[in-house]
């Protein structure tokens, strides 16, 4: 090494540093390039992958350019030539303007020896990238551990991974497990890839999420890898079957003449939802009607009044809430939705003559 860039004849006055670079470059353009291939053998794709093969080789050549451009030689000097330490990972390329030639300086005496003026921002972004590729290295090594440790949340961890880097073909292949084909309905495929698509995500965050602790998971995170898309898959093995259902109902009422104006209306109340607006609050019910089709709206106040007897024979009025699952009748002004047609939407309800017969007997009885 030669003597004039020593300690005892530096003078940081006759340098300029003109580019910062790391030893490691190559190796880490390697290393993510052999992710890569890793992960396409672990997806079964089994093509080798030569543009990222020739993108790493163009890589590879422009950083030993660089060195040649510099040293003259191809690879990385990792010697420091101001103090001699070997091994140094991180360098500045300083010119040397008496000589003409260019030096490498290692990190430590470039940031904290000699006094030169260095691009700080440049020189600290070298280093986090370097760090960065340790950092995934060392996941990587705690993901081969976890492999002989626990090899059940390993295949867990695959499998999320896989999926989350290739939602359709995971989407495809439950979709294919369900019998659902690229001839079944829109409907269909969407029901099924609405489904699998959240659980998919799921997955692949808490995933994503553990690689940054090292793979160390709680126990509700491990159980919840484990199962994988189970709830997906009964989540849309469901939503298949209200699709189905639906197409169903919908081919057999293909020739029956659809709703219209004031009808009657009988069927079951399969739920209720409370809206509250300027006026109070009103209860609207989802009613399923005897030939499957379904409406939803109010119901006639006088549906829910019953009367009775006090011990002092006193006639008492009360408005008892219809439950879900009870059998109603009334007459309202139907609308048919611009979405389903097997779907309703209806208004001023009012009871039928029958139902008022009705109460109007239980009234007289209970009164008389």
């Amino acid at each position: 090494m030669s003597t004039i860039h020593n300690p005892s004849q530096f003078n940081p006055q006759a340098y300029d540093v003109v580019d910062y670079i790391d030893a490691g470059e190559v190796a880490a353009i390697w290393s993510g390039y052999n992710n890569l291939a890793r992960q396409n053998r672990e997806d079964g794709c089994t093509e080798f992958n030569a543009t990222a093969y020739a993108a790493a080789q163009a890589a590879e050549k422009a950083v030993r350019d660089t060195y040649e451009k510099y040293f003259g030689v191809r690879s990385c000097p990792t010697q420091c030539q101001h103090c001699g330490t070997g091994r140094a990972r991180y360098f500045a390329v300083a010119f040397h303007k008496p000589t003409s030639t260019h030096i490498a300086v290692g990190h430590i005496c470039a940031d904290h020896r000699l006094g030169l003026t260095l691009d700080q921002y440049r020189f600290d972004r070298l280093k986090e990238r370097a760090a960065a590729l340790r950092t995934e290295q060392k996941r990587d090594a705690a993901l081969a551990v976890l492999a002989e440790t626990d090899s059940v949340l390993a295949d867990a961890f695959d499998s999320a991974n896989f999926d989350a880097r290739n939602e359709a073909v995971a989407i495809a292949r439950e979709s294919l497990a369900l019998g659902v084909t690229a001839d079944s309905s829109q409907a269909e495929r969407d029901a099924v890839a609405q489904s699998f698509r959240r659980g998919i995500a799921l997955l692949g965050s808490i995933a994503a999420t553990a690689r940054r602790y090292d793979y160390v998971v709680s126990d509700k995170q491990r159980a919840v890898l484990v199962s994988g898309l189970g709830k997906s898959r009964e989540f849309a093995a469901l939503n298949l079957q209200r699709v189905r259902d639906a197409a169903a109902a919908r081919a057999g009422l293909a020739d029956v003449a659809p709703l219209a104006g004031r009808v009657t209306l009988k069927g079951r109340i399969v739920s209720l939802k409370h809206i509250s607006n300027d006026y109070g609050t009103v209860t609207k019910y989802l009613i399923v009607l005897e030939d499957g089709r379904k409406t939803f709206g109010s119901l006639p106040a006088d549906i829910s009044v019953t009367y009775s007897r006090s011990a002092a024979g006193n006639l008492l009025q009360s408005y008892d809430p219809v439950e879900a699952g009870a059998i109603v009748e009334f007459v309202a002004t139907v609308e048919q939705s611009d979405r389903d047609p097997l779907f309703y939407f209806h208004s001023r309800p009012v009871l039928t003559k029958a139902t008022k017969a009705l109460h109007k007997a239980q009234q007289e009885g209970i009164a008389g």
